[in-house]
This record gives C-alpha cells, structure tokens and sequence, in this order.
C-alpha cells in the first residue's frame, strides 16, 4: 500500500485546467514560494546526473509538476523537507521527497570527524551532507532506494549558511512494516532478534568492524548494559511526553490535534 499511485490518490486533485496538483493541507503540506517550478527542475536535473545510469534514464522521462513544503516527523525537527510531484509520458506519478541535510549529530555533539571515510570522496569536489547521508545509507543498506541522490543549493541571502545540502528520495518506496502491537511476546522476540541482525549486518560494512567485535566479546556484559539504558531511555521518553501534555494542557505550548 505504500506506492506513490496510493498517495497521490491521497494528496492531489485536479486544477482547472485538468492536471494534477497536491492538495495543500496545512499545517502537514502547503505550496511556499521558496523556489519556481522552473528552479526545481534545475535542481531535479543536477539530482539526476550522479545516480545510477538506469535510474538516470528513467527519471530523465519524467517532469517536475508541482511541489509543497512538508512538516516532518520527530527525527527531522527543524529541517525542511519537501514534496515533489513529477510525471511520466503517459502520465503516470512518481512522488519524490527532498530532505534537508545537515551536520551529523557525532559530529555535533560526538566530537566526531564531519565526514566521509577516506577515499568515498572524490577529489577536488566540494563536501556536501547530502553526499554523506547518501553514501552512508547505501554502505548501510543491503538494497537502497535506486532513487536516492543528493544536491547542493546555494542561499547566499543566508547568514552563515551559504549553502543548504538536500537528499532526495522516493516518499512510498514499498517498504513493508510491522504492526507492533499485534505480536505476541514470542513474535515481538524474533522481530528484535531480525532486527538485531540487519543492525550488525549494517556495523558490518563499517572500517571498525573488527575493533567493535573484539569490545563486545563473547559475555553478556554489552546486551545487559543496552537493555539497562533502554528501560531508562523509555522512562525518560515518558516523562518528557507527561511535560509536553501538562505544557499544553495549561495552555503554554500552543498545539494542533488530529493533523
């Protein structure tokens, strides 16, 4: 069910003149007037150009119709994100998402180098955090989106950004979920245990692979340690929920229900 055919059934409408636009629905998406179609398309085309060539050819049929600013999820607080509408020759919708990227957290807050491993940037080129979230996801993942590129917009109105990096990505990519609270204690047992495994085989394409598999030994140590700070973190997640309701239950944070 996840398909840009489900969504676009979803969030567009046809104009007066007979072609399909997304439905602005505020607070979640409106149109903005940050960029023309025309600038998009630019942007759409140097997106293009660093993919694969297979993914190159088929998006090169497709053409930018529209565009709307899109209110991201929890991990993305603070960026922007963006919903982009594009058309095949016999009409046929693909929907694009183009997310802000910026500093990685390890480097923000982890003192960590801000950038790619040695040798995964090309030399000579300028270094964008699209670019490293773009490489880090496809060395991560078993099979990525073929959709997934990045680019680089320069904003040189903006005080001490000059430039502002993007990815992009498919928004339904026929990814499948799981539904949490339908499992029974055996089944949410092994969804940990599948997801423990895609996360090692994630470390496992990592230069320290062999120094995190020499800290973690072969004794319980590490997985006691882990569920320990899980049960705290959850508590902490509670409690900082509990604030946020009584903040907006006496009214000093202004919330919108049921978007």
């Amino acid at each position: 069910r996840r398909t840009s055919e489900q969504v676009v059934q979803k969030i567009t409408a046809l104009s007066a003149d007979g072609r399909t636009r997304i439905v602005d629905q505020p607070p979640v998406t409106q149109h903005v007037d940050t960029a023309s179609l025309d600038e998009l398309t630019t942007l759409f085309e140097a997106y293009r150009e660093p993919l694969r060539a297979d993914a190159r050819l088929l998006l090169s049929q497709f053409t930018v119709v529209d565009f709307v600013l899109r209110v991201v999820g929890v991990g993305s607080v603070g960026t922007r994100c963006y919903i982009v509408l594009l058309e095949g020759p016999a009409g046929e919708p693909l929907v694009l998402q183009v997310k802000e990227a910026t500093r990685s957290v390890l480097a923000t807050y982890g003192g960590m180098v801000d950038a790619l491993p040695s040798g995964l940037v090309p030399a000579g080129s300028v270094p964008a955090q699209g670019r490293r979230v773009v490489a880090a996801q496809r060395i991560l993942q078993a099979q990525s989106d073929p959709f997934l590129g990045w680019t680089t917009v320069e904003a040189p109105g903006r005080t001490g950004r000059p430039r502002v990096d993007f990815f992009w990505r498919q928004f339904r990519d026929m990814k499948g979920s799981v539904e949490l609270d339908r499992l029974s204690a055996a089944q949410f047992v092994r969804y940990g245990e599948l997801c423990g495994r895609v996360l090692a085989r994630a470390h496992s394409q990592s230069p320290g692979t062999r120094v995190a598999h020499g800290y973690l030994g072969r004794s319980d140590a590490f997985d006691d340690a882990i569920a320990r700070w899980s049960c705290a973190y959850a508590d902490v997640v509670e409690q900082d929920f509990a604030a946020l309701e009584a903040a907006v239950a006496s009214g000093r944070l202004p919330a919108e229900r049921g978007t």
